[in-house]
């Protein structure tokens, strides 16, 4: 496998202000990203973690779609993150994991955070997601499903492990850094996976995305 390079981007997410924010992600993405492999937003990165997704909602052909895509072809970089899409009448919190060329793939976020009320409006995903880039397998997940260790499990089949990198994007309240410090711990040691964690705090909230590397 060959190096990656990666920009992981924290923020004070504008609250549900799809323009803004990403008017202040395509500043850092434009000025920070050439030369990058990987640019990671955070979990629901154009709204923050709102109650209600149907004012904010958007499709596969939809504003934020696209300009992760011009993004992707202009820093010549993958480019992911989460926002709400909306399919036929369910909403989902999807990650889309876009090439340069254009083409995406997306992963529905497996375990929404029913003590949030995620649950009332967000449906949940059934299917994982294992990409490639420059020789790795990564595993993209979402936020809460840190704490189901089933939905993380990284196979040994046939002389390989089914995945080589591990990224959580998230959108954790800070009131839950015990819990979450503890949970990737125990993630750690039952995938066998070593990780790090970029954190910026924010007033009581604080964005982060989590990158779990093989041991």
């Amino acid at each position: 496998m060959k190096n990656l390079e990666i920009l992981y981007l924290q923020a004070d997410l504008a609250w549900e202000n799809p323009s803004q924010n990403r008017q202040n992600f395509e500043k850092i993405i434009l000025t920070q990203g050439q030369g990058c492999d990987l640019i990671v937003l955070p979990e629901t990165f154009t709204t923050g973690f709102p109650v209600d997704p149907v004012p904010f909602a958007e499709t596969t052909t939809g504003k934020s779609l696209q300009w992760m895509q011009h993004l992707a072809a202009q820093t010549d970089a993958v480019i992911t993150g989460s926002f709400l899409l909306k399919e036929e009448n369910n909403y989902f919190n999807s990650l889309i994991w876009v090439r340069p060329d254009g083409a995406f793939e997306r992963y529905d976020k497996r375990h929404v955070f029913s003590m949030g009320g995620e649950h009332k409006h967000i449906k949940a995903g059934k299917q994982q997601l294992v990409v490639t880039l420059k020789g790795w397998k990564i595993r993209p997940m979402i936020c809460y499903d840190l704490r189901f260790p089933v939905w993380s499990k990284n196979r040994f089949e046939n002389g390989a492990f089914e995945y080589d990198l591990a990224i959580y994007v998230a959108n954790w309240p800070a009131v839950r850094a015990i819990p979450w410090d503890a949970l990737l711990v125990a993630r750690a040691i039952e995938i066998r996976l070593m990780y790090w964690v970029l954190t910026v705090w924010e007033l009581m909230d604080w964005e982060m995305v989590i990158v779990a590397i093989p041991n």
